[in-house]
């Protein structure tokens, strides 16, 4: 009867150690993710700046192009 309880107990360890493993496996999983996320919420705030340097960019090259349309055609109507 012992050894039946004994063996039994050694099979509750090895799944408890598989269990263990498993949550250590969990855990390192959170974090990677956890880390992802932080580049992802970083790369978003980059793609942002970018997107307003950009925009500022078109809008200054647009103003520029009708400034130099309005110069010529305000010497025209002159």
């Amino acid at each position: 009867m012992n050894t039946r309880i004994d063996e039994t107990n050694t099979r509750i360890d090895g799944m408890n150690t598989r269990i263990d493993e498993t949550n250590t496996r969990i855990d390192e999983t959170t974090r990677e993710l956890s880390a992802l996320g932080d580049e992802v919420r970083t790369g978003f705030a980059d793609l942002k700046l970018a997107l307003a340097k950009q925009i500022r960019w078109v809008a200054a090259v647009l103003l520029g192009f009708a400034v130099s349309m309005a110069i010529p055609l305000t010497v025209a109507l002159l």
